[in-house]
C-alpha cells in the first residue's frame, strides 16, 4: 500500500504531452529531417532500457520524496515558461530533462532518483544544440578538419594549398562545406560515447576519457575522410564527392571512430586490469534488495510538485490564449508587383505548406528584371502572435530539409542593418539567400537577440507579433558569384522600405 501511495502521481505525468506538445513535436521533426540529430530517436529507448534494467534497484531505494526535486521542478517550469513566450523549443526540451529528473527526486526521493541519473541525463543528447552553439561548432569543427586534412594530404606526397576551408589541389578545389564540418558525426558519437562510458565497468577517470575523446576521435576521422576524398578526386574526379559515393565514405567514416572508440577501451584495459571487453562491458551491480533500507515516506514534496504543475499548466494555458487584437492589419496581398523597373509574379505556397507555417499573413513573389535571366524570389511570413509554435522558421532548420546543402553562412549588413547571408547549393545548382526578422520595427538578424526581445516586448508590452523576410537569388554563374550578389543587394535596397511599409512598427 505504501508502494502505491508513493508512486500514485505517477499518474500526472500525463500532463507533460499537453505541457511540452509543440517543443516534443518540433524535436521530433528535427530527427527526421537532420542527418546529424536523427540518432535522437534511439535515446528515449536507451534511456528506457536503463531504467528498467535498474527497476527492482529502484524500487527498494524508494522512499522520503526530497525537496531538492520541487526546486528542480520550479527552475524547470520557469525555463518552460519563458521558453513559451520567446519562442525558443530548445528551452523547452531542456526543461523536460530538468523536470523528469526533479520529478524522481520529489517522488522517489535521493536514494532511488540518483539511480535514474543516467538514463534521465543522457536525454540530453537527444536535444539538438541551440543554433548559436551549433554556428560556432561548425565554424571551428570545420577549420580544424580542413588544417588536419591537409597534413594528411601533404603525407600521401599531393601538393595542397588551404585558404580558410578551400582545400587547392592545383587543378580540383574542395571546399570543406558544413555537412564535411564533422558535426554530423560528433553528435552521435558523443551519445554513444556517453551509452559506453555508462555500461563500461570501470573507474570513473576511465570513462569520463572515454567519453571525452569522442571529440578529438570525430576530428581525427573527418580529416582522414578528408584526405582520402582529396586522393579519389585526385584520380577519379569530382564524383566522388556527389551523391551515393559520397554518403558510402560518410557511413565508413562514422564506423571508424565506433572502432577507434572501442580501440581505446582495450588499449586502456591492457595497460590496467586486462580484461576482456565482455567483463568489461555490462549493466552496473543491482543493489541487494533484500538489504535495501525503506526510508520514512514523505509525501509534501510529491504533493508540492502537482501543486506545480498544475500552476503550470494554468499559466501556459494563459500564455497560449493572449493575443494582441489591436494590431493593424497587414494586407500583404496588396504588396505592390511593380518595384521600380522589376515585374513581380505572384507564386502561390502550396495549401499543406501555409497549413504547417501557421503564418498570420504573408507574400510570396518572383521579381524579374527586364536586363537579368533570373528572378529574385521575395518571401515574407507575418506572425502577429509568436505562441505554441507559431513562429517563424529559422532558414538554417528549413534549408536542409529542403535537400539544399549550407555553402557558406555569414551575419553582416546591409545599408547599415543587420543580415544573414546564405550560399546553398543542390546537384550543382547554387542560390544566395539573405534574410532577416522585423521584430516589431527593429531589424534583427541573430535568432536568438530576436528571442530575447520577444520576451523582453511581451513582458513590457503585450505585444508578440514579428516576421520573417527572406529574398533569394539563383547563382547562374558559379563563376561570377559578385554578380549575383551585387543584383541581390541592390533588389534589398529598393524592396525593403516598402516591405517595412506593410508590416506593424513600434509605435503601432
Amino acid at each position: 500500500m505504501n508502494g502505491f501511495l508513493r508512486l500514485w502521481p505517477v499518474a500526472f505525468l500525463a500532463a507533460i504531452p499537453f505541457l511540452y506538445s509543440d517543443a516534443l513535436i518540433n524535436l521530433w521533426h528535427r530527427w527526421l529531417s537532420e542527418t546529424e540529430f536523427s540518432h535522437g530517436i534511439l535515446i528515449p529507448l536507451v534511456s528506457i532500457y536503463i531504467a528498467w534494467d535498474r527497476r527492482e534497484s529502484i524500487l527498494a531505494r524508494t522512499g522520503a520524496g526530497s525537496g531538492w526535486g520541487v526546486l528542480l521542478i520550479m527552475v524547470a517550469l520557469l525555463l518552460l515558461l519563458v521558453g513559451e513566450v520567446s519562442a525558443l523549443f530548445a528551452l523547452k526540451q531542456i526543461s523536460l530533462v530538468i523536470l523528469l529528473l526533479g520529478l524522481a527526486y520529489a517522488w522517489l526521493g535521493v536514494a532511488a532518483a540518483r539511480l535514474l541519473n543516467a538514463p534521465i541525463l543522457i536525454l540530453l543528447f537527444a536535444i539538438p544544440p541551440p543554433y548559436f552553439l551549433e554556428a560556432v561548432l561548425t565554424a571551428r569543427l570545420q577549420l580544424v578538419s580542413s588544417e588536419l586534412g591537409v597534413v594528411f594530404i601533404r603525407w600521401l606526397g599531393m601538393p595542397v594549398f588551404l585558404s580558410g576551408n578551400v582545400i587547392d589541389l592545383g587543378n580540383v578545389q574542395l571546399e570543406v562545406v558544413e555537412a564535411c564540418s564533422g558535426l554530423r558525426f560528433l553528435y552521435p558519437l558523443m551519445s554513444i560515447g556517453f551509452i559506453v562510458a555508462y555500461f563500461y565497468r570501470a573507474h570513473l577517470a576511465k570513462r569520463v576519457i572515454v567519453f571525452l575523446s569522442t571529440v578529438p576521435i570525430t576530428v581525427l576521422m573527418n580529416s582522414l575522410r578528408i584526405a582520402l576524398t582529396a586522393l579519389l578526386v585526385e584520380r577519379y574526379g569530382q564524383v566522388v564527392v556527389e551523391g551515393t559515393v559520397h554518403d558510402a565514405e560518410g557511413w565508413l567514416t562514422f564506423g571508424g571512430c565506433l572502432l577507434l572508440l572501442f580501440a581505446e577501451i582495450l588499449l586502456l584495459e591492457r595497460l590496467t586490469s586486462r580484461r576482456s571487453l565482455l567483463d568489461i562491458i555490462g549493466t552496473a551491480p543491482q543493489v541487494d534488495v533484500a538489504s535495501a533500507q525503506q526510508a520514512r515516506p514523505s509525501y509534501w514534496p510529491a504533493a508540492s510538485s502537482l501543486g506545480l504543475l498544475v500552476l503550470a499548466a494554468g499559466g501556459m494555458y494563459l500564455l497560449t490564449n493572449i493575443q494582441r487584437s489591436d494590431l493593424p492589419e497587414t494586407h500583404l496581398n496588396l504588396f505592390p508587383n511593380q518595384l521600380g523597373v522589376w515585374n513581380g509574379r505572384d507564386m502561390a505556397l502550396d495549401a499543406e505548406v501555409v497549413r504547417r507555417l501557421q503564418f498570420s499573413d504573408h507574400l510570396m513573389l518572383n521579381y524579374q528584371r527586364p536586363d537579368l535571366p533570373e528572378p529574385v524570389n521575395l518571401y515574407v511570413a507575418f506572425y502577429a502572435n509568436q505562441r505554441n509554435g507559431e513562429s517563424p522558421h529559422s532558414p538554417r532548420v528549413c534549408i536542409p530539409g529542403g535537400g539544399w546543402e549550407i555553402e557558406n553562412f555569414a551575419r553582416t549588413e546591409l545599408d547599415g542593418k543587420p543580415v544573414n547571408r546564405v550560399l546553398i547549393t543542390r546537384e550543382g545548382q547554387k542560390q544566395l539567400v539573405y534574410y532577416w526578422f522585423a521584430e516589431r520595427g527593429t531589424l534583427v538578424a541573430n535568432e536568438y537577440i530576436k528571442k530575447w526581445m520577444l520576451l523582453r516586448d511581451f513582458l513590457q508590452t503585450g505585444r508578440s507579433d514579428g516576421a520573417l523576410v527572406r529574398v533569394t537569388i539563383p547563382v547562374v554563374d558559379n563563376s561570377n558569384l559578385e554578380h549575383s550578389e551585387t543584383t541581390l543587394r541592390e533588389f534589398i535596397t529598393l524592396a525593403h522600405p516598402m516591405v517595412m511599409q506593410f508590416l506593424p512598427g513600434s509605435s503601432d
